[in-house]
């Protein structure tokens, strides 16, 4: 059984199928899906990074290719390159940062393996719509690839008319990666899961006996006892904390959207609609990797020492010439006052950065 035994000594299940589950568990676990899923495993990992190391275990051989989305989760990249898989990079339209299926499809050969995607998007903050999901699901199934998709941030869609960002599921070539750090609140705790077909089994459980053996039983039973509430409910005296967070992402908007409006960057400037992120365009043109990698830790710099904000480049997501930032950890009452600061520095930062060749730089 999922969270399996509760006595805190000796060794866990390494995994279980869902339908075997105590209902209300695996029902929020996949957040209030309403069916039994045939033919698939779930595995509890130590946070969903180490779900995504078992699966490419499992799938990859050494020099396989993998595919991943611009601008992509570093986590991601690095477990492919240490597990000796080539990561090959799909671009996005910068105007939608989202993906065309044409340029996915060109870039799969006889070494693809799989391709990776993060729905909603870290760190574009944006959910790729149904329509997109379905049509990448039946291009890797024509290709006989795998569809990987990290679901961390499934429960913070603010627009639109699901909560939950769209997923294909049961399906034999689609593998789904869970966690309890984002909605839940538990990212210390380690506790992720993932949902894969059982003809991946044996390898699935290969990785798991010989990475962590299972997710640590403490965390386990402190997740369990998360999971029986559901992170969406709430009342209208009482809204829960993504309903609070939409406002503090709408704050952040107010302030940055007339920063981008009547520059060069103005169509660059994506609003995201899930998770707590903003990718923010700084530069139109690129030069090399060390130059933009360069001017993005000039940029992150400059905003740190000036204007006391801390945002990540781009260069680690694969797309330097972007900064991002996160509005996650600030309440409605204060979210004004780090937008201001984070909309005067990057003000700044148009103003500075480089937009084309002979320009002034910092």
């Amino acid at each position: 059984m999922l969270w399996a035994n509760t006595v805190i000594r000796g060794y866990d299940a390494l995994c279980s199928s869902p339908h075997a589950t105590d209902g209300r568990v695996s029902e929020h676990l996949l957040q209030s899906e309403q069916h039994v899923i045939p033919r698939q495993e779930l595995m509890i990992t130590a946070g969903a990074n180490q779900a995504f190391v078992n699966v490419i275990l499992a799938t990859c051989d050494a020099r396989d290719q993998v595919l991943l989305i611009l601008p992509y989760y570093f986590s991601h990249f690095n477990a492919l390159v240490m597990t000796g898989v080539i990561p090959v990079l799909v671009p996005i339209e910068r105007e939608t940062l989202q993906p065309k299926l044409a340029d996915i499809a060109q870039r799969i050969t006889p070494r693809t393996t799989a391709l990776v995607v993060v729905n909603p998007g870290n760190p574009s903050g944006k959910v790729f719509p149904k329509a997109l999901m379905e049509g990448m699901r039946d291009l890797c199934s024509r290709s006989g690839i795998w569809l990987i998709i990290d679901e961390a941030y499934r429960e913070f869609v603010h627009q639109g008319e699901s909560r939950i960002a769209f997923s294909p599921t049961n399906v034999d070539n689609v593998v789904r990666i869970f966690t309890a750090s984002k909605a839940y609140g538990l990212a210390g705790w380690r506790i992720g899961a993932v949902l894969y077909p059982k003809r991946l089994s044996a390898d699935m459980r290969k990785a798991q006996d010989t990475i962590p053996t299972h997710a640590c039983r403490f965390s386990e039973h402190v997740a369990y006892e998360s999971l029986l509430t559901n992170p969406l409910h709430e009342t209208t005296a009482l809204p829960c904390n993504i309903t609070l967070l939409g406002k503090v992402r709408k704050t952040f908007i107010a302030f940055l959207k007339p920063v981008y409006e009547n520059t060069p960057f103005e169509g660059d400037f994506v609003i995201p609609d899930s998770a707590f992120y903003l990718f923010l365009p700084y530069r139109k043109t690129l030069g090399n990797a060390q130059d933009g990698e360069r001017d993005d830790m000039e940029a992150v710099d400059f905003l740190a020492r000036k204007h006391g904000v801390l945002l990540v480049p781009g260069f680690a997501f694969g797309m330097a010439g972007y900064l991002r930032a996160s509005y996650g950890c600030f309440e409605e009452d204060r979210a004004s006052v780090a937008a201001g600061k984070l909309a005067k520095g990057m003000r700044e930062v148009l103003q500075r950065a480089k937009v084309g060749e002979g320009e002034e730089g910092w």
